[in-house]
């Protein structure tokens, strides 16, 4: 899935689950979004930023 349609498909949902990663829990949703999709917009094709959208990506398939 490109960043486009995660994007869009995270828009969809309208009630988030909590999710827990190995650094801690995500107390933020908006901002645990908005920076993710900002960070990786800014970073196109650096493969360093890759995380940030594995992190994008588990939290859709947690809350879809």
């Amino acid at each position: 899935m490109k960043l486009n349609e995660l994007i869009k498909e995270l828009a969809k949902i309208s009630q988030y689950k909590k999710l827990s990663f190995h650094f801690g829990t995500i107390m933020n949703v908006d901002q645990f979004l908005s920076t993710h999709i900002s960070y990786l917009k800014a970073n196109t094709g650096n493969k360093r930023f890759i995380p940030y959208y594995k992190r994008l990506l588990e939290f859709y398939q947690a809350n879809k």
